[in-house]
């Protein structure tokens, strides 16, 4: 009976060492490499004691290896070209880029916090409307006094102004904050968008943005309720309006998010398409990429500071808002037109445009650029040539 090795008896361990350092090489080269190697194994190597770490300590091997033969036969720089053309390159670039963002934002905690429950902890924001205007202003410190003097659920409230100091010839955004304000912002997720917070008393503020907490179980509507009341004791106020704090920042979910999907199903409309593998591998990059863009997205929103208006910043806003538009337009025309040169039975990327065809005929055998898949799947042809853009038509051999 031969007791030589064969290639099904490699423990898996080692086969995906192999595989593992294979990925050095072009696919052209990697079987035949593989194979060697596991010949290597067959006739050097039999059952016996210590045999499996004579096989590891060979199998290492595999990496110097495969890194020679990478320098004399292909080159480095043709192999890293290759690569990137490949339809995996994207896919691990951009869960790369996944792991180092969640990374960085801790698993992406805050939005998470922020997006399936209210980080905030009952804090709400207190604004003025504006008449006729549309917009919002602080709030008088007289009504805000006559609210807590009658109020049954506000637990806590600060009042706080945001001001400027010159300092060096910049200017440095201030936060005046009474002491209520400095509590509240110590518990608070996100803070204004001040350098440095000073503390003064609550009749240094006029007109002054309100942070206060709520009661618990106390509803955001019966504050508003009670609010209204004290509008009607002086003339000229208005009746405040309530934001969660939590709703403030979460404010460009609704718009930025029915953008985002619109263009990821853009993006999935524009697949080209015959076999489930093509599928699988376009719907992975589209997923990863949207995915990337919602991630930091989140986050950015987590972060938001608040005005003294209960509003976002205008440089927030426009983080918020037109920041992920954006990145979705650009991503679906990046990946629209990766598609379009990409097999549509394997989804490798096309290579070797010719020229078929007479140039310069429209009936018979007009002039296109033929693009050829390197598995042998089939070809694109793209005409009349010379034009920037006219009719594809997909040939599956």
């Amino acid at each position: 009976m031969d007791t030589r090795l064969t290639s099904r008896t490699v423990p898996v361990g080692i086969r995906c060492l192999l595989a593992t350092a294979g990925v050095l090489l072009p696919p052209a080269m990697r079987s035949a490499w593989v194979r060697e190697w596991h010949a290597e194994f067959w006739y050097s190597l039999a059952p016996a004691h210590g045999y499996r770490r004579k096989m590891w300590a060979r199998a290492l091997g595999a990496f110097p290896d495969a890194w020679v033969l990478l320098r004399q036969d292909c080159g480095v720089a043709r192999r890293i070209h290759e690569a990137l053309r490949s339809r995996c390159a994207p896919i691990i670039l951009l869960v790369l880029l996944l792991s180092v963002i969640g990374l960085l934002t801790d698993g992406f905690r805050r939005g998470r916090a922020l997006l399936f429950h209210d980080d905030s902890a009952g804090l709400v924001l207190i604004a003025q409307p504006i008449p006729f205007m549309g917009g919002s202003a602080r709030v008088p410190s007289a009504q805000v006094d006559a609210w807590l003097e009658q109020s049954e659920t506000v637990a806590e409230l600060g009042r706080w102004s945001i001001g400027d100091r010159v300092r060096a010839g910049q200017h440095i955004p201030v936060c005046r904050a009474d002491a209520g304000a400095l509590r509240l912002f110590a518990e608070a997720p996100v803070k204004p968008p001040c350098r440095l917070f000073e503390l003064t008393s609550s009749k240094a503020l006029p007109f002054a943005g309100v942070l206060a907490r709520l009661k618990s179980g106390a509803p955001v509507s019966k504050a508003e309720q009670e609010l209204a009341q004290t509008a009607s004791l002086h003339r000229g106020w208005a009746q405040p309006r309530v934001t969660r704090l939590a709703d403030t920042r979460t404010r460009p979910l609704k718009p930025v998010g029915l953008v985002l999907l619109i263009v990821f199903l853009f993006s999935v409309l524009a697949i080209r398409a015959n076999r489930m593998a093509a599928w699988v591998w376009a719907i992975s990059k589209i997923a990863l990429s949207f995915a990337a863009i919602t991630g930091v997205w989140a986050e950015l929103m987590a972060r938001a500071p608040f005005t003294e208006t209960g509003g976002i910043p205008p440089l927030w806003s426009a983080l918020l808002y037109l920041a992920p538009a954006v990145a979705a337009c650009s991503a679906a025309w990046w990946l629209r037109r990766d598609a379009r040169r990409r097999c549509r039975i394997c989804y490798r990327a096309l290579a070797l445009p010719v020229l078929v065809g007479m140039q310069g005929r429209c009936l018979f055998e007009p002039g296109c650029v033929e693009h050829l898949c390197g598995a042998g799947h089939g070809s694109l042809l793209v005409g009349p040539a010379g034009q920037p853009t006219g009719e594809e038509s997909w040939v599956t051999w």
